[in-house]
């Protein structure tokens, strides 16, 4: 893994898949736009191959600076979701987590965060991860009042993460496996942050967007997430482009499980499925969940 003065990213884009908690408050109200600061360290063996390699490993220290911008979970009051930040002047996005309560109150619960991390932002393909990082650990929220948000604190309990870097011309170029030694975030305000404080924080409503496949039949989906801001008043449309012929599209839109809301099956030639594009409105957070089979 890179070091701290270099691009760290984060995890999740398939943010999980948890059920809801009956009878228990809702912890993420009024965490839209809540700046955190993210510090840790981690130790573990690094292999020049990828997995399988018959190379010696070496052992290996990282660490963790971020700094990210916090969005109310869009279906499950236990969860809340994280853009996460390089620490540069341009506030090169660094990837993308996901904090899962398990029990607890309101204001200090248990539960686990989990962080996709890339090795740098490439804006052609901005959900491209090769770190994955799982802590479980303690949140504890000050607040006035429940719109109001005084301090947030994060005190991880260990954990682990796997780096798997990729060549897109070739295999894996190295493989490590990480012990977290610790993993703390802690609220910042936008005047002590390490780059603009103008950085673009969705403080609105998110759209959650989730696109899978059978590694056959493939495709893409625009904007491609793995989350997209809507301003009040204004919808976002989605396009939606199948790369391999024959591919049958399913949509699910609002977290739906059951019978997809459109289907196409065997679109021929590949392109634009015919349905496309699909709008959301806004007015609250919204789900997109394309299959591509």
């Amino acid at each position: 893994m890179k070091k701290a003065t270099m691009c760290i990213g984060v995890f999740i884009v398939l943010f999980l898949a948890v059920g809801v908690y009956m009878v228990q408050a809702e912890v993420t109200s009024g965490l839209n736009g809540t700046w955190l600061k993210f510090t840790g360290s981690l130790k573990g063996m690094e292999f020049v191959e990828g997995p399988g390699s018959e190379e010696a490993g070496r052992n290996d220290n990282d660490s963790i600076k971020l700094y990210g911008c916090a969005v109310d979970g869009p279906f499950f009051d236990n969860q809340f979701f994280v853009q996460f930040y390089e620490k540069a002047s341009t506030a090169t996005p660094a990837g993308v987590g996901v904090f899962e309560k398990k029990a607890g109150t309101a204001d200090k619960f248990a539960g686990w965060l989990n962080m996709r991390l890339m090795e740098d932002y490439d804006p052609a393909a901005p959900d491209t991860y090769t770190d994955n990082i799982s802590v479980p650990g303690e949140m504890t929220i000050k607040r006035n009042n429940l719109d109001n948000i005084n301090k947030i604190n994060f005190k991880g309990f260990g954990g682990h993460g796997e780096k798997r870097p990729t060549n897109p011309q070739g295999p894996y170029t190295g493989y490590a496996l990480y012990g977290v030694k610790k993993l703390n975030g802690q609220s910042a305000t936008a005047k002590s942050l390490p780059f603009d404080e103008n950085t673009a924080c969705p403080a609105g409503y998110v759209i959650q967007v989730k696109k899978t496949d059978d590694g056959v039949h493939t495709g893409t989906i625009d904007p491609p997430g793995p989350w997209v801001p809507v301003a009040a008043g204004v919808s976002q449309a989605f396009t939606i482009t199948t790369a391999v012929d024959c591919t049958t599209v399913s949509v699910w839109l609002d977290n739906n499980t059951g019978v997809p809301d459109y289907i196409h099956p065997c679109v021929t030639p590949p392109g634009a499925v015919n349905f496309n594009p699909v709008t959301i409105s806004p007015g609250a957070n919204h789900s997109i969940l394309v299959q591509f089979d």
